[in-house]
């Protein structure tokens, strides 16, 4: 089979799926910060994250943050910037906790004490947080059936935005982890009786060669992170394997190579299985971002697209809402917000930040209190302990194991490479195309 690997190149009108509930995506563009020394570069891409209108913009800085944290350069620029890191308010080191932690560039003594600040700081707060999670009252549920997307008359798939949900109905998900925020929000989840989809990022649970022993055993309770997921009866889903810009607004310049997507799409999928024994037939672009030709890609492998029509902005980062108490009022002052347009709805919330789970108990008990249902929507005939056939994973494992290949074969290269990447790998033929 002739291996089609196109690049996506496809009008912006036409195949990009912004919905006008999605109002963060205006798709202004983010600022590359260069030409910058070590300290320089984080204090203007942390004020690109607060300043930013829109998550795509958000997404920008953020990944550029990240990027700075595992390679600011040389040695000594890693020291200079992990020093200045502990000289920051607790308020800052908290939401930057889950960025630290991942990195593998700074000296272990110093990221150590990072740490050791910003665990002293939760110790008070995850007790406050524990105690909240005690007066959540319970919010009526019910699980069903997902629908199928529609396809627009010009051929266009509209993926779900609010699916078969009634007025009072919400379904909640949560996007980009797991992170040590993860289990206080199912904890959360659990006191209000109601279950919710995590769609989280792959590359969170794999270990690779660069990683040191604290990042592998820090992996491995991600992995028990995503075993509890699903025994407590949580969706589990796709949203990408590294969640990279070049899967997020740049995706919609159209440059991606279609191997470049399919190595996140599979890869994502793959490496939340092996992490857990399972994964739902789910997917969530990064920020929502598509067009129709990768969204067909993603329906015909059987799997259903989420979006979402009420965003929290628990993504935010305010350097005057430092206090939890007021990070929580504007989470939730968003989302009420939200509901004076809309009636029912998919709610987007991240929890990959200790932040949203200090959140998400108000947000409960106001559904609860304004007599709200949160409903599941599930795939036809799940059986997670013992499924017979999982859409792409089956596809997946076995074209590998038929071509003596890994997974590490599937995975994406560098974001840098995603306008020019050709894998080694046929998605056509794995696929039966």
């Amino acid at each position: 089979m002739k291996k089609a690997n196109f690049i996506y190149k496809t009008a912006l009108p036409l195949f990009l799926f912004i919905t006008t509930t999605m109002a963060a995506h205006a798709h202004g563009p983010q600022k590359e910060i260069k030409n910058l020394d070590v300290i320089q570069k984080y204090s203007a891409l942390m004020k690109g994250i607060e300043n930013s209108k829109n998550a795509d913009e958000f997404d920008g800085y953020y990944h550029q943050l990240s990027d700075l944290f595992d390679k600011p350069g040389s040695k000594s620029s890693a020291a200079k910037l992990c020093s200045h890191l502990n000289s920051l308010s607790i308020g800052e080191l908290k939401y930057l906790e889950d960025a630290i932690q991942s990195s593998s560039s700074f000296a272990d003594d110093c990221k150590e004490l990072i740490l050791a600040k910003v665990a002293f700081s939760n110790s008070w707060s995850t007790d406050a947080l524990e105690l909240s999670i005690q007066t959540i009252k319970k919010i009526p549920f019910e699980e069903r059936e997902v629908p199928e997307m529609t396809v627009k008359p010009d051929g266009t798939i509209r993926p779900l935005f609010s699916g078969n949900l009634k007025d009072k109905e919400i379904m909640l998900t949560f996007d980009d982890g797991p992170s040590a925020a993860t289990p206080y929000i199912l904890d959360a989840l659990k006191a209000a009786g109601v279950k919710a989809a995590f769609f989280h990022v792959g590359k969170r649970v794999v270990s690779d060669k660069s990683d040191g022993p604290s990042q592998k055993k820090l992996k491995e309770e991600r992995k028990s992170i995503l075993k509890r997921i699903l025994a407590e009866g949580h969706i589990l889903a796709n949203h990408s394997y590294s969640h990279t810009n070049a899967m997020g607004s740049k995706n919609l310049k159209g440059n991606l190579t279609k191997d470049y997507f399919m190595s996140e799409f599979v890869g994502g999928h793959l490496s939340l299985y092996r992490g857990a024994g399972y994964v739902d037939p789910f997917f969530r672009f990064p920020n929502g971002d598509q067009n129709n030709v990768i969204a067909r890609e993603v329906r015909d492998a059987g799997v259903k697209i989420f979006h979402w029509t009420l965003d929290t902005e628990d993504w935010r980062f305010n350097a005057k809402e430092l206090s939890i108490a007021q990070r929580n009022r504007s989470v939730l002052d968003t989302l009420v917000n939200g509901f004076k347009s809309y009636k029912n709805g998919i709610m987007l919330m991240h929890d990959i930040n200790m932040h949203s789970a200090e959140a998400l108990p108000g947000i409960l008990n106001y559904l609860a209190n304004n007599g709200y249902k949160v409903v599941l929507m599930k795939p036809k005939n799940r059986n997670v302990s013992s499924p017979s056939y999982l859409p792409v994973i089956s596809e997946a494992t076995n074209y590998l194991w038929k071509n003596h290949l890994d997974d590490a074969d599937v995975y994406p290269p560098s974001p840098d490479d995603a306008y020019k990447y050709r894998s080694r790998i046929d998605f056509d033929l794995m696929f039966g195309r």
